[in-house]
């Protein structure tokens, strides 16, 4: 309280009044004569996070403190459609009881449960996390998020990411375009096969459907590997011989991959051989040995 006095002449001669003025500070009660408390109570900090429900728990009492043993989880390369799982420990290395309140994650393709969701002092609790991606993605992550009453650690989030993958890929994709060559010469061709999850993997029973077109397998370089992003990997060496005949073909590779999982594949084959003659000329198409006459009157031819 600050008391301020203050003289003045209001009339003559040695007449002087005075005025006081009280100042209160904020909590105080007056000169009212009411009795009160007239300290500030100490707030907990807790209590503005409780009223926000942002705390799973009482926050009276001894605290409980939140440790989590690596809260991310990298699962590396998986496949499209096949299901992992981690499990996360979560203790209490505080005074209180510590109390955990699962939420939802963060998409429909993973779950969690928690084993405990009241721990003492030093108890540990066990969140096993599952997941099961639909779609390739190369950068996949979700969040398992779980409430706690730890004041400095209202919201645990769990994270799981990695890259999901099919377990086999080709290149140049799923057709292999061998191009023009002409009559009489042959062509060679190359193409991949990466395995994206496992460091070795077979390829058996490779065979094409026309025995005018070899094919032949040697081990992928590490560069070739390393480029696709690849564990592993084999080059199939194609070769069409010179007595294909001429015209536009269409034929496959067909072979057997054996991995972690196993897959058939078929790399369709399409290139062209020109004849010796050439036909030049307005709707023909050479590759098709096709000429297009458009439209024209039935009556008169």
């Amino acid at each position: 309280m600050r008391l301020d006095l203050r003289r003045f002449v209001v009339g003559g001669a040695g007449r002087v009044a005075a005025t006081v003025s009280v100042l209160c500070l904020v909590g105080f009660l007056g000169l009212s004569g009411c009795s009160g408390k007239t300290e500030t109570e100490e707030l907990d900090p807790r209590s503005e996070l409780a009223s926000r429900g942002k705390l799973a728990g009482p926050i009276s009492g001894p605290v409980p403190i939140v440790s989590v043993d690596n809260a991310v989880y990298d699962f590396g390369v998986m496949e499209a459609g096949e299901e992992r799982g981690h499990t996360f420990k979560i203790k209490n290395v505080g005074a209180g009881k510590l109390i955990l309140t699962p939420g939802d994650p963060t998409c429909k393709c993973t779950s969690f449960t928690v084993d405990k969701e009241e721990l003492a002092p030093g108890e540990v609790a066990e969140a096993k996390v599952t997941w099961r991606p639909v779609e390739v993605q190369e950068k996949f992550r979700q969040v398992a998020p779980i409430a706690s009453n730890d004041p400095d650690m209202p919201q645990i989030q769990l994270n799981i990411h990695g890259s999901v993958k099919s377990i086999f890929t080709i290149k140049p994709d799923y057709t292999w375009q061998l191009g023009d060559f002409k009559e009489g010469e042959e062509k060679e061709f190359p193409g991949y096969v990466f395995c994206n999850v496992d460091d070795k993997f077979e390829i058996t029973d490779l065979k094409t459907t026309n025995p005018e077109i070899t094919a032949s397998l040697e081990p992928a370089s590490d560069v070739e590997v390393k480029k696709a992003n690849a564990k592993s990997g084999y080059l199939i060496k194609l070769k069409a011989g010179k007595s294909l005949p001429v015209g536009q073909f269409l034929e496959a590779v067909t072979f057997k991959c054996h991995g972690s999982k196993e897959a058939e594949m078929r790399i369709e084959l399409k290139g062209n051989r020109p004849g010796p003659l050439t036909i030049v000329g307005k709707g023909f198409v050479s590759k098709m040995l096709l000429w297009e006459i458009g439209t024209f009157d039935a009556k008169k031819g």
